[in-house]
Protein backbone atom coordinates (compact mmCIF):
# COMPACT_ATOMS: atom_id res chain seq x y z
CA UNK A 1 0.00 0.00 0.00
CA UNK A 2 1.11 3.30 -0.27
CA UNK A 3 0.13 6.52 1.44
CA UNK A 4 -0.27 9.94 0.39
CA UNK A 5 0.81 12.51 3.04
CA UNK A 6 -0.14 16.23 3.57
CA UNK A 7 1.43 19.02 5.23
CA UNK A 8 -0.19 21.88 7.65
CA UNK A 9 -3.01 23.37 6.01
CA UNK A 10 -4.69 25.83 8.34
CA UNK A 11 -7.79 26.77 6.04
CA UNK A 12 -5.91 27.23 3.08
CA UNK A 13 -9.08 25.14 0.85
CA UNK A 14 -8.55 25.77 -2.29
CA UNK A 15 -4.68 24.57 -1.69
CA UNK A 16 -5.37 21.95 -0.43
CA UNK A 17 -7.64 21.07 -3.45
CA UNK A 18 -5.26 21.06 -5.66
CA UNK A 19 -2.74 18.95 -4.12
CA UNK A 20 -5.41 16.42 -3.57
CA UNK A 21 -5.36 16.01 -7.17
CA UNK A 22 -2.00 14.25 -7.29
CA UNK A 23 -3.23 11.65 -4.93
CA UNK A 24 -4.09 8.35 -6.86
CA UNK A 25 -7.53 6.21 -5.37
CA UNK A 26 -5.52 3.64 -3.69
CA UNK A 27 -3.39 6.07 -1.85
CA UNK A 28 -3.73 5.83 2.08
CA UNK A 29 -4.26 9.37 2.96
CA UNK A 30 -2.94 10.93 6.18
CA UNK A 31 -2.90 14.65 7.02
CA UNK A 32 -0.38 16.00 9.67
CA UNK A 33 -2.75 18.08 11.53
CA UNK A 34 -3.35 22.01 11.74
CA UNK A 35 -6.69 22.12 9.75
CA UNK A 36 -7.62 25.65 10.50
CA UNK A 37 -6.71 29.36 12.28
CA UNK A 38 -4.95 31.77 9.66
CA UNK A 39 -6.42 30.81 6.42
CA UNK A 40 -9.86 31.52 5.69
CA UNK A 41 -12.02 28.73 4.60
CA UNK A 42 -11.72 26.73 7.94
CA UNK A 43 -14.97 25.61 8.06
CA UNK A 44 -14.43 24.30 3.91
CA UNK A 45 -11.22 22.47 5.20
CA UNK A 46 -12.77 20.59 7.81
CA UNK A 47 -15.81 19.41 6.02
CA UNK A 48 -13.96 17.94 2.83
CA UNK A 49 -11.43 16.32 5.63
CA UNK A 50 -14.70 14.72 7.56
CA UNK A 51 -15.85 13.70 4.36
CA UNK A 52 -12.38 11.60 3.20
CA UNK A 53 -12.44 10.35 7.10
CA UNK A 54 -15.99 9.21 6.54
CA UNK A 55 -15.45 6.86 3.29
CA UNK A 56 -12.45 5.08 5.25
CA UNK A 57 -9.00 5.01 4.08
CA UNK A 58 -7.76 8.37 6.02
CA UNK A 59 -6.37 9.11 9.12
CA UNK A 60 -6.70 12.67 10.43
CA UNK A 61 -4.19 13.51 13.38
CA UNK A 62 -4.17 16.61 15.55
CA UNK A 63 -2.21 19.62 15.37
CA UNK A 64 -1.68 22.14 18.21
CA UNK A 65 -4.47 24.44 16.62
CA UNK A 66 -6.89 21.81 16.81
CA UNK A 67 -6.27 20.65 20.09
CA UNK A 68 -6.18 23.93 21.53
CA UNK A 69 -9.00 25.67 19.72
CA UNK A 70 -11.29 22.45 21.63
CA UNK A 71 -10.22 23.86 24.72
CA UNK A 72 -10.53 27.27 23.76
CA UNK A 73 -15.08 26.83 23.09
CA UNK A 74 -15.03 24.49 26.08
CA UNK A 75 -13.77 26.71 28.38
CA UNK A 76 -10.78 25.49 29.39
CA UNK A 77 -7.91 28.14 29.41
CA UNK A 78 -4.57 27.19 28.68
CA UNK A 79 -1.68 29.05 27.72
CA UNK A 80 -1.84 28.29 23.67
CA UNK A 81 -5.64 29.81 24.09
CA UNK A 82 -3.84 33.10 25.17
CA UNK A 83 -1.52 32.98 22.27
CA UNK A 84 -3.97 31.90 19.47
CA UNK A 85 -6.85 34.02 21.02
CA UNK A 86 -7.20 36.49 18.21
CA UNK A 87 -6.77 33.55 15.77
CA UNK A 88 -9.39 31.34 17.51
CA UNK A 89 -11.93 34.41 17.73
CA UNK A 90 -11.92 34.76 13.52
CA UNK A 91 -12.16 31.22 13.51
CA UNK A 92 -15.03 30.77 15.29
CA UNK A 93 -16.85 33.70 13.76
CA UNK A 94 -15.99 31.57 10.39
CA UNK A 95 -17.10 28.48 11.37
CA UNK A 96 -20.09 29.79 12.29
CA UNK A 97 -21.03 31.74 9.04
CA UNK A 98 -20.36 28.41 7.07
CA UNK A 99 -22.71 26.66 9.52
CA UNK A 100 -19.93 24.97 12.03
CA UNK A 101 -21.15 25.31 15.87
CA UNK A 102 -19.31 24.36 18.74
CA UNK A 103 -20.62 20.76 18.82
CA UNK A 104 -19.86 20.12 15.27
CA UNK A 105 -16.15 21.14 15.44
CA UNK A 106 -15.91 18.98 18.45
CA UNK A 107 -17.55 16.12 16.44
CA UNK A 108 -14.95 16.92 14.05
CA UNK A 109 -11.92 16.75 16.51
CA UNK A 110 -13.22 13.48 18.00
CA UNK A 111 -11.99 12.08 14.70
CA UNK A 112 -8.20 13.47 14.83
CA UNK A 113 -5.37 10.84 16.43
CA UNK A 114 -2.29 11.48 18.33
CA UNK A 115 0.13 9.40 16.07
CA UNK A 116 0.09 6.79 12.77
CA UNK A 117 3.30 4.73 13.32
CA UNK A 118 4.16 1.38 11.15
CA UNK A 119 7.11 -0.37 11.45
CA UNK A 120 8.91 1.33 9.23
CA UNK A 121 7.81 5.06 9.55
CA UNK A 122 5.76 7.47 12.34
CA UNK A 123 3.73 10.44 11.38
CA UNK A 124 3.13 13.33 14.14
CA UNK A 125 2.18 16.80 14.03
CA UNK A 126 5.61 17.93 15.49
CA UNK A 127 8.47 15.85 15.24
CA UNK A 128 9.04 13.43 17.94
CA UNK A 129 12.39 12.99 20.10
CA UNK A 130 12.82 9.78 21.82
CA UNK A 131 11.91 10.13 25.51
CA UNK A 132 8.43 10.91 23.78
CA UNK A 133 8.51 7.30 21.39
CA UNK A 134 9.79 5.37 24.37
CA UNK A 135 5.96 7.28 26.21
CA UNK A 136 4.52 5.96 23.29
CA UNK A 137 5.59 2.69 23.20
CA UNK A 138 4.66 2.06 26.74
CA UNK A 139 1.00 3.50 25.65
CA UNK A 140 -0.12 1.70 22.69
CA UNK A 141 -3.64 3.01 22.97
CA UNK A 142 -2.71 6.53 21.47
CA UNK A 143 -1.63 5.08 18.21
CA UNK A 144 -3.41 5.06 15.21
CA UNK A 145 -6.91 5.53 17.09
CA UNK A 146 -9.41 8.41 17.39
CA UNK A 147 -8.88 10.85 20.15
CA UNK A 148 -12.95 11.01 20.62
CA UNK A 149 -12.79 7.30 22.69
CA UNK A 150 -12.12 8.75 25.82
CA UNK A 151 -10.14 5.72 26.61
CA UNK A 152 -7.26 6.86 24.17
CA UNK A 153 -7.18 10.39 24.56
CA UNK A 154 -3.36 11.09 25.76
CA UNK A 155 -4.07 13.63 28.06
CA UNK A 156 -6.46 11.45 29.87
CA UNK A 157 -4.27 7.86 30.15
CA UNK A 158 -0.76 9.29 30.85
CA UNK A 159 -1.10 11.21 33.86
CA UNK A 160 1.61 13.12 34.74
CA UNK A 161 3.32 12.36 31.72
CA UNK A 162 0.27 13.80 29.56
CA UNK A 163 1.90 17.49 29.15
CA UNK A 164 5.32 16.64 28.45
CA UNK A 165 3.67 14.40 25.42
CA UNK A 166 1.02 17.11 24.47
CA UNK A 167 3.65 19.83 24.28
CA UNK A 168 6.50 17.64 22.24
CA UNK A 169 3.64 15.47 19.65
CA UNK A 170 2.02 19.24 18.98
CA UNK A 171 4.10 22.08 19.83
CA UNK A 172 8.07 21.28 19.26
CA UNK A 173 9.65 23.19 16.89
CA UNK A 174 13.35 21.41 17.79
CA UNK A 175 14.52 18.65 15.45
CA UNK A 176 13.33 15.51 16.39
CA UNK A 177 15.63 12.72 16.78
CA UNK A 178 16.38 9.72 15.16
CA UNK A 179 14.29 6.83 16.24
CA UNK A 180 15.33 4.16 13.63
CA UNK A 181 12.93 4.74 10.84
CA UNK A 182 11.38 7.80 9.18
CA UNK A 183 10.08 10.47 10.44
CA UNK A 184 7.46 12.54 8.89
CA UNK A 185 5.74 15.88 10.49
CA UNK A 186 4.44 19.59 10.11
CA UNK A 187 4.21 22.24 12.18
CA UNK A 188 7.03 24.34 11.69
CA UNK A 189 6.81 26.06 8.32
CA UNK A 190 9.94 25.79 6.12
CA UNK A 191 9.72 28.48 3.03
CA UNK A 192 10.73 25.95 0.42
CA UNK A 193 8.94 24.68 -2.68
CA UNK A 194 9.19 20.93 -1.63
CA UNK A 195 8.90 18.74 1.51
CA UNK A 196 12.22 19.35 3.34
CA UNK A 197 14.30 15.38 4.12
CA UNK A 198 17.11 15.46 7.22
CA UNK A 199 18.46 12.35 6.55
CA UNK A 200 20.84 12.49 9.34
CA UNK A 201 17.94 12.04 11.37
CA UNK A 202 15.69 9.90 8.68
CA UNK A 203 12.98 13.05 9.46
CA UNK A 204 10.25 14.44 6.85
CA UNK A 205 8.79 18.22 7.52
CA UNK A 206 6.19 18.91 5.39
CA UNK A 207 4.97 22.36 6.69
CA UNK A 208 6.14 24.58 3.83
CA UNK A 209 4.02 27.47 4.73
CA UNK A 210 1.02 27.69 3.09
CA UNK A 211 -0.55 30.25 5.31
CA UNK A 212 2.26 32.41 4.62
CA UNK A 213 1.34 32.22 1.53
CA UNK A 214 4.02 30.38 0.40
CA UNK A 215 2.87 26.72 -0.48
CA UNK A 216 1.29 23.07 0.46
CA UNK A 217 3.54 20.02 0.23
CA UNK A 218 2.83 16.07 0.47
CA UNK A 219 4.73 12.95 -0.40
CA UNK A 220 3.34 9.84 -1.52
CA UNK A 221 5.35 6.68 0.40
CA UNK A 222 5.32 2.84 0.26
CA UNK A 223 4.84 0.82 2.86
CA UNK A 224 8.65 0.36 3.53
CA UNK A 225 8.99 4.11 3.90
CA UNK A 226 9.97 5.08 0.68
CA UNK A 227 9.39 7.82 -0.86
CA UNK A 228 7.96 7.65 -4.56
CA UNK A 229 7.05 11.63 -5.37
CA UNK A 230 6.76 14.85 -3.45
CA UNK A 231 4.17 17.48 -4.23
CA UNK A 232 4.01 21.16 -3.80
CA UNK A 233 1.59 23.82 -4.84
CA UNK A 234 1.72 27.99 -4.41
CA UNK A 235 -0.81 29.00 -1.73
CA UNK A 236 -4.25 29.83 -4.09
CA UNK A 237 -4.62 33.56 -3.24
CA UNK A 238 -8.48 33.03 -2.47
CA UNK A 239 -6.92 31.73 0.97
CA UNK A 240 -5.37 34.40 2.04
CA UNK A 241 -7.10 37.47 0.95
CA UNK A 242 -10.61 38.23 1.32
CA UNK A 243 -12.83 38.77 -1.87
Amino acid sequence: MNYFIIGDIHGCYHTLIKILKNKVDKDYLIFVGDYIDRGIFPGETIQLLSEYFDKGNTTLLIGNHDFYYSKYITDITTSQEKYLLNDFKETRLRFLKYGINDNKYLHFKNKLSFIYETDHFIVSHAGINKEVFKIINHNPEIKNSPCGNASMEAEKILGHNRTYLLENILLDRSLPDDLGKIQIHGHTPLMCFNPVFFPKIKSWNLDTGAFLGWGMSAIRINDKGDVLNTFFERTDNRDIKCS
